[in-house]
């Protein structure tokens, strides 16, 4: 990692879930990919590589992409991962703001993993986190139209205040106009 304002960062977000012991601090900044990714770019990866988003907000979207109206399956803001699956769930991620991510390849990750055990509690907070997104839509299914907006303004506060109308209509199963009319 070349600028230490994004070592800084993820450091930050790495120690807030687990301790990080030096040497795998320093393996970590040798290996690690960070890229700025401008508004409406999609991010690629191989199967399971593992992105960190450090600042703006990612759309996960399935069965296409923006442009298509590919629906949206999740909002990844700071401080959250996802993982490289296009190939089994036709699915695609988007920057929705200029962001900024970290890459660390799957095999990588691996190797992590087996020299240092204390990293499989950092990798264990994401994909929890990642899990109960993932979850989350379905436990809005059975709600009102207002309610199902109200949660998503507590639980997504980024989401609800950046994202386009057509993408929050989307995540909540309405369109957008509605979406509109709804008075939280």
């Amino acid at each position: 990692m070349e600028n230490s304002i994004y070592n800084k960062q993820l450091y930050a977000i790495l120690e807030k879930v687990s301790p990080v012991e030096p040497a795998l601090w320093e393996e970590l900044k040798a290996m690690v990919k960070v890229t700025a990714v401008k508004k409406r770019r999609y991010i690629s990866g191989e199967e399971f590589d593992l992105h960190i988003v450090l600042s703006g907000m990612i759309i996960h979207r399935l069965d296409g992409n923006h442009s298509e109206g590919g629906q949206v399956q999740d909002f990844i803001s700071s401080g959250q991962c996802f993982h490289h699956l296009e190939k089994r769930e036709r699915s695609s991620f988007e920057a929705d703001e200029d962001s900024v991510v970290v890459l660390i390849r799957n095999k990588k990750v691996m190797k992590l993993m087996v020299k240092y055990p204390k990293f499989t509690a950092h990798l264990q907070h994401f994909y929890a986190e990642a899990l109960l997104r993932r979850t989350y839509r379905g436990t809005l299914i059975g709600l009102i139209a207002q309610d199902r907006k109200a949660r998503f303004k507590k639980n997504y506060p980024a989401a609800y205040l950046k994202c386009s109308i057509n993408d929050k209509s989307s995540f909540l199963g309405m369109t957008a106009s509605y979406y509109s009319k709804i008075d939280i």
